[in-house]
This record gives structure tokens, C-alpha cells and sequence, in this order.
């Protein structure tokens, strides 16, 4: 083998190579310190366009779970409030269904079923007025195609309208139970309005189990996937990790003893000068 003072290529090809181990090395202990072995652009640079695409997606999901949640609650309250009035309607009809039973009614006890149907009927408009879900009102009719957000991207929402459930929009805040003919026709007008509350819990009841209790289902499910998905994109996957640093180690131990021997070359050039 040719001697030379100049270079010694052995040696610079050792120097290389136990530079590289050294930077494999020190990626490895990185990922190792961090749990992730996308730390930088250059790490992986099509991974890190995914992962951080994942990661949009992850927390959008998360938010719309948040949203609908809430959403869930409100539709929740609005129907406790609607169920009220359902059950003041009733009592209402029951008076009425009294007042119409004029043969064995004196007109004190008339006077009394018009007094406590009038204090319904201010009762229903009431409920209507203050059942809300924070400050938003939900049963004045304000509620007009509010718009949830229940998806991580834009144009994934539900809208939702509750129409105005006083007793004045229910037609039962003049009532009127005094005679035959007034009691028989409130009884119309009662069983009008408790149809039209019995259908505005439908709706929401199929608004949240249809809409918001699927939706948030299928959004879970996502969200679990995509996690996974993430994590075997970005997470250290630390029994691979710990051995490609033990196989650096035991790298950086052989270029360091052939760089050792490659450096005495310059030793044999020295003996040969004195021989």
C-alpha cells in the first residue's frame, strides 16, 4: 500500500464516517429526548406536510366534539322548556274540559278555571321568555337557522330554528272558559297548541339524536384514527430507536479504533525516514 504524507485517505475516510455516525447518533438521542422522530422539516420533510395536516384536523375535531357537546345541551334545555309548557297546556285543557261542563258549574267556579287559565297562559309566556341557554332566549323565536359548527372544516354545520312558543303564538293567551261555547272552543285551540309543541320536541329530539348524537359519534371515531394515524407518523417508536443507537455506538467504537490505526500510517512513514 502507497505511503503518503500529504493525505492519508484512510484516515480521512474514517474521519467521515465517524462524523455521519455521529450525527445518526445524535438524531437518534433527539427522537429519544423528545418522543418524536419528526423534530424538524428535514427530518422528514413529506411527513411533517402529513403530520401537521393531521394535526389541523386532530384539533378541529376536537373543537366540534366541544361544539356539539354544547350544542346538546342547549337543544336539552330548549326541550325541558317546551316539556314545561306541554304540561301547563295540559293543565289548561283539563280546566277547560271542566268549564264545559256547564250543568254542574255556578259562576264562581267558572270565574275561578278563567282566573287560573289566564295564570297559565302568563306562565307559558314566561317559560317561553326566560328559558335560555346563557343569555341566548330559546323559546321567543329568536332561534332562526342558528348555525352549529359541528366538523372541523368549513361547511360542516347544522342549523336549527325554534319558533316562538308564547301563549300568544300558541293561540291559547285568550282563552276564554266562562260558557259551553268558549270552553268547547279553547279545547281546539288547546289541542292546536299541544300538537304544535308535541312536534317542536320531535324536532329537537331528532335534531340531536339524528344530527348531533350521530355526528359527534362519527367525529370520535375520526378523531381516534387520526391520533393513531399521527402517532405512527410522528411518535418515536422507541424500541427501534434504542437499538439504532446501540448500532451507532458500536459504529462510532469501530471508526474511532480505524481511525486510530489509520493515524499510526504516518508513524510508518517516520520509521522508514529513520531506517
Amino acid at each position: 500500500m502507497a505511503l503518503s504524507v500529504n493525505t492519508n485517505t484512510t484516515s480521512l475516510t474514517a474521519q467521515m464516517n465517524l462524523a455521519k455516525s455521529q450525527t445518526r447518533m445524535n438524531t437518534s438521542l433527539e427522537r429519544l429526548s423528545t418522543g418524536l422522530k419528526i423534530n424538524r422539516a428535514s427530518d422528514d420533510p413529506a411527513g411533517l406536510v402529513t403530520s401537521e395536516l393531521q394535526k389541523s384536523q386532530i384539533s378541529g375535531l376536537t373543537k366540534s366534539i366541544e361544539n356539539i357537546e354544547r350544542g346538546t345541551t342547549m337543544v336539552q334545555t330548549a326541550e325541558s322548556g317546551l316539556a314545561e309548557i306541554g304540561d301547563l297546556l295540559l293543565k289548561i285543557r283539563d280546566i277547560a274540559i271542566n268549564s264545559a261542563n256547564t250543568a254542574t258549574q255556578d259562576t264562581a267556579s267558572l270565574a275561578a278555571n278563567q282566573a287560573e287559565v289566564d295564570a297559565l297562559a302568563l306562565s307559558i309566556t314566561r317559560i317561553s321568555d326566560t328559558t335560555k341557554f346563557g343569555t341566548k332566549a330559546l323559546l321567543d323565536g329568536t332561534i332562526t337557522a342558528a348555525q352549529f359548527q359541528i366538523g372541523a372544516f368549513s361547511g360542516q354545520t347544522a342549523s336549527l330554528t325554534v319558533t316562538d312558543k308564547d301563549a300568544t303564538a300558541l293561540a291559547v293567551n285568550a282563552l276564554i272558559v266562562t260558557t259551553a261555547a268558549g270552553a268547547t272552543a279553547a279545547l281546539t285551540s288547546i289541542d292546536a297548541a299541544i300538537s304544535t309543541v308535541t312536534t317542536a320536541r320531535g324536532a329537537l329530539g331528532a335534531f340531536q339524536s339524528g344530527t348531533l348524537a350521530s355526528t359527534k359519534s362519527n367525529n370520535a371515531s375520526q378523531l381516534d384514527n387520526l391520533k393513531n394515524a399521527e402517532s405512527i407518523l410522528r411518535d418515536t417508536d422507541y424500541q427501534k430507536e434504542i437499538s439504532t443507537y446501540t448500532s451507532e455506538q458500536i459504529r462510532q467504537q469501530a471508526a474511532q479504533t480505524v481511525l486510530g490505526m489509520a493515524n499510526q500510517s504516518s508513524q510508518s512513514i517516520i520509521q522508514l525516514l529513520r531506517g
